[in-house]
């Protein structure tokens, strides 16, 4: 049984490798809406499917030339790579992916964007600025995770915290080590007085100057002196000591940066920089010291009012810097560390709130003016708040007049929204009229996998007559397959411009479909309002969408001398309405039913006629 689970679960890994790459290879012959491209993502997508069916994820670990796979019952399964699954596992072993998961309820655009990242760094040129690893954060892809090698911290000019900090550790590692300070006089290269350490113990020699001897330190100061010597007598052309003007501005730039490096992010990345040793340490450890949590929340609670500060005053890079930086701690925190995720989460979810959020308002009429490329950088950092930004960033697009600005925003409700639709959801259910009609341009813009039609589905039902016109509209207009589902309750609806607006759709053009719900709804008499202005727009419908299938039915209605469909009056209303539908439908035969009706010795089929052609010519 284990033998016969194995073999699956290694064949459903080497399926979908060789087809990634197969995929990537359709990728550098066909655009990406070429059939073939949207085949292969499909393929990818059913594969995938099938796996987390009956599991949460699917986590590859790569190694050179080979990937293996966590089974619960199994233990450990090693593939090693086929010919044509090679590319991709060497792809990822290449930018020093250690683990890729694909995770329940990965989208098919999900699988797009990996594979055009794969297609973009397949081969790295000089001149490339990123990688896989870098697209892979850039994109923030909600059910694709990954564990990449560690990155040396960047360097940045020491401010005097972690001046002090060193200080301090170097202090203290003396004393453990019986090593003290001594005051004995010597110089630093400025000339500022410097201690020098000795051990308690240690004697100096007879007879010496004061200074142990060190052959060592003495063959260095004879290379410098040899150097300097040297240095000296080179040719003193003042050509070789000018600066370009290229050289010049870089100067310039570099001592403007170093005259104005902000202490608050040299702090801010010290702190940074101990979450993440800590992290990789108690990560090496397996299990997270209580202190540690403890120091955790007490540095995420600094930074979160750090980056509240950060907004109210504009200073939006170093914002993101940090809210970049606490994203990539994810990956270092195992499922096991819930405590840790927890802290992360908690976090995120609190300085998506709105009283901080809202600190940036005075700001947004100048981001309308900025770049294109900073206007996409900006989105991306906020792409990676919590949902619960939604109600913010929505209460902001109804007060943005800028089209740039809109969308942006539009573009970032859609991605958080797509990561948990609650927010949204609740702002369409409880929110005000015109809160939610800013918002009809992002339910109504074409995204995968239709993930806003619920939405709008739910709207038809909406207290709001303007919002269920409006949804209406859009749902006809983006899922005409969707009107055999929602006729009955548009019919029925109380306002009449939801009706006009459905019967003005189904009029449009000639459809046997539109036609026979529109004879099912009159033939059966399945209307609820029954006013002259409705019944006559059903029937003037039914002539514009309709065909001689219909001709038996308002014949007999034109012909009608009974009274079951209601009052005199309500008859002479349907005999009108027949007229009218039969000169729409415009065939021989209809009009020839309407000529024969104008000279019936009946008055009311004759009148119901002759108004109809009056009204005609």
């Amino acid at each position: 049984m284990g033998g016969n689970l194995a073999a699956r679960e290694i064949g459903i890994v080497i399926r979908l490798l060789e087809k990634l790459a197969r995929a990537l290879n359709v990728a550098g012959l066909y655009p990406h809406t070429h059939d073939i491209y949207k085949q292969a993502i499909q393929s990818i997508f059913e594969e995938l499917a099938e796996y987390l069916q009956q599991n949460d994820a699917l986590r590859l670990y790569v190694e050179e030339g080979a990937v293996s796979l966590e089974a619960s019952d199994l233990g450990s399964l090693r593939m090693n790579a086929t010919p044509v699954s090679a590319s991709i596992i060497g792809l990822l072993a290449r930018d020093g992916i250690k683990w890729i998961e694909f995770c329940r309820g990965i989208r098919m655009r999900e699988i797009s964007v990996l594979l055009k990242i794969f297609h973009r760094y397949r081969s790295l040129r000089e001149e490339d600025e990123g990688d896989i690893v870098t697209a892979l954060w850039e994109e923030n892809l909600p059910h694709l995770r990954y564990l990449s090698k560690e990155i040396v911290w960047e360097a940045e000019p020491l401010t005097e915290f972690t001046k002090e900090l060193e200080a301090e550790t170097a202090l203290l590692r003396r004393e453990m080590k019986g090593v003290r300070m001594t005051s004995a006089p010597g110089r630093g290269r400025d000339g500022e007085e410097v201690g020098i350490a000795q051990g308690e113990g240690e004697d100096r020699e007879e007879g010496s100057s004061g200074r142990g001897e060190d052959p060592v330190s003495d063959s260095k100061a004879t290379a410098a002196s040899s150097a300097y010597d040297e240095a000296a007598t080179l040719d003193s052309d003042p050509r070789l000591w000018t600066l370009s003007a290229e050289e010049l501005d870089l100067l310039r730039e570099m001592v403007y940066a170093a005259e104005n490096f902000d202490t608050a992010e040299g702090i801010l990345n010290a702190l940074m920089l101990i979450l993440k040793q800590d992290g990789i340490e108690s990560g090496k450890k397996g299990e997270i010291p209580e202190k540690y949590q403890e120091d955790m929340a007490a540095i995420l609670d600094y930074l979160k009012e750090e980056f509240q500060n950060a907004l109210e005053h504009g200073q939006f890079s170093l914002a993101f810097r940090l809210v970049r930086n606490i994203y990539e701690l994810i990956p270092r925190f195992s499922e096991e560390k819930v405590r840790e995720r927890e802290l992360i989460q908690n976090f995120f979810r609190e300085i998506s709130a709105p009283e901080i959020l809202e600190r940036m308002n005075p700001y947004w009429p100048k981001i309308e003016s900025i770049s294109k490329p900073r206007l996409e950088a900006f989105q991306k950092n906020l792409m990676l708040l919590y949902p619960t930004a939604v109600k913010t960033f929505a209460n902001q697009l109804r007060k943005t007049a800028a089209e740039n600005v809109k969308e942006l925003l539009m573009d970032i409700i859609a991605a958080l929204s797509l990561r948990d639709m609650a927010p949204l959801e609740e702002i369409c259910k409880t929110g005000d009229e015109e809160l939610i009609l800013a918002l009809f341009p992002l339910l109504s813009k074409d995204r995968e996998e239709d993930a806003f039609r619920p939405l709008l589905m739910d709207l038809l039902s909406h207290e709001s007559p303007k919002l269920r016109s409006e949804a209406l509209k859009t749902i006809l207009e983006k899922y005409p397959e969707k009107i055999d589902e929602i006729f009955s309750g548009c019919m029925d609806d109380p306002d009449e411009r939801v009706r006009w607006a459905l019967l003005q759709y189904l009029g449009k053009e000639k459809n046997p479909f539109y036609e026979s719900l529109m004879l099912a709804y009159l033939e059966e008499e399945k209307y609820t309002f029954r006013d002259q202005w409705h019944l006559l727009s059903c029937y003037r419908c039914l002539g514009k969408c309709g065909s001689d299938h219909s001709l038996t039915f308002l014949r007999e209605i034109l012909h009608s001398k009974e009274r079951k469909r209601g009052a005199a009056q309500e008859m002479e209303i349907h005999r009108r309405g027949a007229a009218h539908a039969l000169l729409s439908i415009g065939t021989p035969d209809a009009l020839q039913i309407v000529n024969h009706a104008s000279k019936s010795i009946s008055r009311s089929t004759r009148n119901a006629a002759l108004a109809a052609l009056a009204v005609k010519r």
